[in-house]
């Protein structure tokens, strides 16, 4: 491609650039004929820069209209397979969402068992103290993040209000900054939820390797 700065209508264009300062240096306007020469390149400047623009974009415009028509081409090829990138994301989505609703389940069962116990004890030694102090089952680190040999998750902390009459009026209304900071402060699975009527919870973000 010749350079931009070799063309005729470039260099055409950056002549009468010059001309024109060089007559318009010595313009000072004292009096009502010198505000009409000012007015005059004024004008002239103006109509030298639609005449920049139009030279740029003869130039410009083939080649963004091949830009174009090239990226378009690319995209093309990727429409081909997001529905089905989109059914793997989902597939992959619900199979971790309900791994991860069984393995809840299973930790409220054996929660339940144990409080029974512990509760079933304290009953037959007479004995109530060892009910303040009962363990919470949290559910295994390992599992919090799922990782195959070519897929991995990211689990992102979220939050969402579950009931709107249940939450403390200082966060109403529900400041998002303060919550996301509070939020923040737990990098463990959440049991006891530390804002009523705000779910603290984690999101699966599927990441391919």
């Amino acid at each position: 491609m010749e350079s931009v700065e070799k063309r005729s209508d470039y260099i055409a264009l950056k002549n009468n650039i010059q001309i024109a300062i060089s007559e318009s240096k010595g313009v000072s306007v004292f009096s009502e004929k010198e505000l009409d020469l000012a007015g005059f390149y004024i004008k002239k400047y103006k109509e030298l820069d639609k005449e920049i623009e139009k030279a740029r974009k003869s130039i410009v415009d083939p080649i963004n209209k091949e830009v174009k028509a090239i990226n378009n081409s690319f995209k093309d090829l990727s429409s081909e397979f997001n529905a089905e990138l989109s059914r793997l994301n989902e597939e992959v989505s619900d199979y971790l969402r309900e791994k991860r609703r069984k393995e809840e389940e299973e930790r409220a069962r054996e929660q339940k068992e144990m409080e029974e116990s512990i509760i079933s004890e304290a009953e037959i030694f007479n004995d109530e103290s060892v009910l303040d102090s009962i363990p919470t089952i949290e559910i295994k680190r390992e599992s919090l993040g799922q990782m195959t040999s070519t897929i991995t998750t990211a689990r992102i902390k979220k939050w969402r209000v579950v009931d709107l009459d249940k939450i403390d009026r200082r966060y109403l209304i529900v400041d998002e900054q303060m919550i996301s900071r509070i939020r923040k402060d737990y990098d463990f699975e959440v049991i006891q939820q530390p804002i009523n009527g705000i779910e603290f919870y984690y999101e699966e973000s599927i990441r391919s390797k």
